[in-house]
């Protein structure tokens, strides 16, 4: 596998994690115990990489940040969750 550098000066990462429903909310307030949600229903985040980079490199290496990223598929995909009493 062939490595490629491409510098960067920074790389700040915002997120945005958007809100669960109203539903959900009820049901954390044991209210409605029918109703189903999570607490976060999605989570977007917005990369800027200040680089001297071309933005073909810059996509390049975003697209294979994507595949690779042990974070980003942990967040992605559904992962059972065991949750015991000690």
């Amino acid at each position: 596998m062939r490595s490629h550098s491409i510098p960067a000066n920074s790389i700040p990462i915002k997120t945005k994690e958007h809100a669960m429903t109203q539903s959900a909310t009820t049901a954390l307030n044991g209210v409605d115990r029918e109703a189903v949600g999570g607490l976060v229903e999605a989570v977007t985040a917005k990369v800027t990489i200040d680089s001297p980079a071309s933005r073909e490199q810059l996509e390049g290496l975003h697209t294979k940040v994507l595949a690779s990223s042990p974070v980003g598929h942990t967040i992605g995909n559904a992962v059972p969750v065991d949750i015991r009493l000690a």
